[in-house]
C-alpha cells in the first residue's frame, strides 16, 4: 500500500501471516504508531519506509526515514524531559518477548528494527 500524507511517502509490504493475538497485537500497533509519531514529530523527513515482514520464526516491523537523526545527547535529553518514546518502544517490544534496535546517525535518517516471536504474534 502506498500513499502520501503531508509530503511523507507510506509504503507498508507484508508477505504472509496475520497478527491475532491481542497483547502482541496491541504492542505491535502501539510500536508502529510510535515509530511513525516520532518521524512525523521529529524528524523532518521526506520520506518515510515501512516494511512489516513474516518471517520463518519472526514478525519484523522496520520503520525507516531519511530525516534529520539525531544524537545520543538528544535522546537522553528528551527522555530526562519526560519524552519516552523510544524507551516505549524497547520496553513493549521486550515485554512480548522481542527486541528492539533504533539505528541513527544526525543528519543521516533513523531505521527502528522491532522483531517479535511469530509464536507470540501470529496463529497460521
Amino acid at each position: 500500500m502506498t500513499g502520501k500524507s503531508a509530503g511523507t511517502r507510506q509504503c507498508a509490504e507484508t508477505n504472509s501471516g496475520a497478527v491475532s493475538r491481542r497483547n502482541s497485537k496491541n504492542a505491535v500497533l502501539r510500536i508502529g504508531r510510535e515509530a511513525i509519531g516520532n518521524v512525523i514529530t521529529h524528524a523532518e523527513a521526506r520520506c518515510i519506509d515501512i516494511y512489516l515482514t513474516f518471517a520463518e520464526r519472526d514478525f519484523i516491523l522496520e520503520v525507516r526515514d531519511d530525516g534529520s537523526g539525531f544524537s545520543l545527547e538528544q535522546s537522553d535529553e528528551a527522555r530526562r524531559n519526560g519524552h519516552f518514546g523510544l524507551s516505549g518502544i524497547r520496553e513493549r517490544a521486550a515485554h512480548a518477548g522481542g527486541t528492539a534496535e533504533i539505528r541513527t546517525r544526525e543528519g543521516g535518517g533513523t531505521v527502528a528494527t522491532v522483531v517479535l516471536p511469530l509464536s507470540k504474534v501470529a496463529v497460521r
